[in-house]
């Protein structure tokens, strides 16, 4: 009876302390992070959310400061985080953090998730601390294309063995090579992984060989008179579409022949390369035509359509390319119809009668005073492409979408970009104006803002803080939704050096109101930073961007609907401290010749 007892009393005690552990921990950090978290080597544990993000953002600017480290044999590349202009405008990233975010989530480890739950989560991260990553997004595509910028004078192509066909159809093979390249894939993989961790340490590059699809042992005899049992029958390749024809002679189109694999057999090809230049050069111009959306405007109070919608139309080539080789060279046919992806307009109102659009709904308005003549012209270039576009009830606008490609054949020129040691031209400066008026117009409407994403950097065009809008195609985007019962009209114009964005409607008597920004937390930038470069002068300078403060800003937008519903949200921005950047020129390296090699 006495063991009972003090089994019970044991138990009752452990029971009661384990509950006093729980309640104190449940209290102690009702409103901070649990203890034990650390993400990307950062101890938060114990700290309240708003703590925790200025120690991540602190850490993230840290790492951003430093950029992204490869090396391969001595050759050191330091890639910064962000693409920049010389005015930090036209920029994009090639990996973006979310330090807000990442605390966010960690925040509901203990806290969300019932008392039992919460409880477990308290304890098991007291007793073992636990490392979180950094939430990132990566673009991969330009990741991959500035390291091959960078690191492909290293790489030797594989060639595989091919035919070599000359005037009278006389068949030689070439000599197949292997090739030396690097796994980008991989190095990629590795970069998200340090990124995450807010890992800076360099890359150790490692070249592989890499072995041709082809070699000429697997080319045999009957492969080559199947070739010039082909070439013989002198067959022309016709391409169709609608009234529309191409005759391609073999003269055009033999040196275009290749073996290739299928099924690991080896069969006789058209070079997919070779071929689709032809098809760029020669057949899309003829047949591509991109959708255009009916456009309209008011007049004497009335809606009017300016611009007509039409249907588009753009040349499939892989798809077609693959019918080609799939029976070009086993069948009798030579002739093909091609491929044609049909493109419908978004927007196709014919009836401007009963549009639901009477009135100005709300504006937003920026200046981009001492801009260049570059920037000034994709400015007023894109603000036509969304000027007079409708956006139905329920639908979601999205600025990539509206202002279609950004290249030189529709209309915009080429600013100067930083791209590790060198200053090269790349289309769309200016166009962030765009999404900075897109934002302010809808946050001004009392439109719900479904993506939008502050510039890495504080730039001069934007002021006050915390209201611009970065925009990259394809992303970031800047989105926002028509939740109004009728379409909305978007209006642009141009005044002197302001661009003003109108957005009309009917008023469903909904009221949007925006605090004036608040900025915080100002941070003096850097050292100026010096890159070395072969384009310029041994010795000369040539500082290509301006130092600029880091800072916080946020602001609160507020809608107020008719029936009383009230709709408050805070958008935050951060920007990093930006040092001044020279580039500085040095003498150029030797590049050792790589040798090639062959089986």
């Amino acid at each position: 009876m006495r063991w009972l007892l003090i089994i019970v009393t044991t138990s009752l005690i452990t029971i009661s302390f384990v509950l006093a552990i729980g309640l104190t921990l449940h209290y102690s950090y009702n409103n901070r992070l649990l203890l034990g978290i650390y993400v990307a080597g950062q101890n938060i544990g114990g700290k309240t959310t708003e703590e925790a993000k200025e120690i991540l953002r602190s850490s993230v600017d840290n790492f951003k400061q430093s950029g992204l480290h490869y090396n391969y044999n001595d050759h050191t590349v330091n890639l910064q985080t962000d693409i920049t202009s010389s005015d930090l405008d036209n920029i994009y990233s090639l990996v973006t953090f979310f330090p807000d975010k990442t605390i966010d989530q960690l925040w509901l480890i203990g806290h969300q998730q019932g008392y039992l739950k919460n409880y477990w989560q308290q304890i098991k991260h007291l007793i073992s601390p636990r490392q979180y990553d950094i939430i990132i997004e990566t673009n991969n595509d330009q990741l991959k294309e500035a390291l091959m910028a960078e690191y492909s004078q290293f790489e030797t192509a594989t060639l595989s063995a091919q035919p070599i066909i000359d005037i009278n159809n006389n068949i030689e093979i070439s000599t197949h090579k292997l090739g030396l390249s690097f796994k980008y894939n991989d190095i990629i993989g590795q970069t998200i992984d340090r990124a995450k961790k807010l890992d800076n340490s360099a890359i150790e590059l490692q070249r592989e060989i890499f072995f041709p699809a082809i070699t000429k042992g697997e080319i045999t005899d009957d492969h080559i008179a199947n070739l010039e049992s082909f070439l013989n029958e002198n067959k022309y390749l016709t391409l169709t579409h609608k009234t529309k024809n191409w005759s391609i002679s073999p003269d055009i189109y033999k040196p275009w022949i290749i073996f290739n694999k299928k099924d690991q057999k080896v069969i006789i090809n058209l070079n997919e390369v070779y071929i689709s230049e032809y098809f760029e050069e020669n057949l899309s111009p003829a047949i591509d035509q991109e959708p255009q959306d009916a456009k309209f405007d008011i007049e004497n109070g009335r809606v009017v359509e300016f611009q007509n919608s039409r249907d588009g139309q753009k040349l499939n080539i892989e798809s077609s390319i693959e019918l080609i080789n799939l029976n070009f060279f086993s069948e009798e046919t030579s002739t093909f119809d091609l491929i044609i992806i049909e493109q419908k307009a978004k927007i196709a109102v014919r009836d401007t009668n009963d549009m639901g659009i009477i009135e100005k709904l709300g504006e937003g308005r920026s200046n981009f005073t001492g801009s260049p003549n570059n920037r000034v012209h994709n400015i007023q270039t894109g603000a036509d492409a969304v000027n007079g576009l409708i956006i139905k009830p329920g639908e979601t606008f999205s600025l990539i979408d509206a202002l279609g490609p950004i290249d030189g054949q529709h209309g915009y020129l080429q600013e100067l970009v930083i791209k590790g040691d060198k200053t090269v031209p790349e289309y769309g400066g200016g166009l962030c104006q765009i999404g900075t008026t897109t934002f302010r117009a809808a946050y001004g409407t009392g439109l719900p803002i479904v993506e939008r994403r502050n510039h890495s950097y504080r730039v001069s065009y934007y002021e006050p803080a915390g209201t611009d809008a970065t925009i990259y195609s394809p992303k970031p985007d800047m989105r926002w939704l028509n939740d109004t019962a009728n379409n909305i009209l978007i209006r642009t114009r141009i005044e002197g050096t302001e661009l003003i964005f109108e957005y009309w409607g009917t008023s469903d008597g909904r009221k949007a109101t925006a605090t004036e920004p608040r900025i915080y937390n100002i941070v003096k930038p850097p050292e100026t930073k010096y890159i070395e470069t072969t384009d310029l002068e041994v010795g000369e300078e040539n500082c290509t961007e301006r130092a600029h403060n880091g800072a916080d800003a946020e602001f609160t937008y507020t809608v107020e609907y008719a029936d009383g519903r009230i709709n408050e949200e805070t958008f935050r921005s951060h920007y990093v401290a930006w040092p001044e950047v020279c580039l500085i020129g040095v003498e150029e390296e030797e590049i050792v010749e790589e040798i090639i090699i062959e089986e």
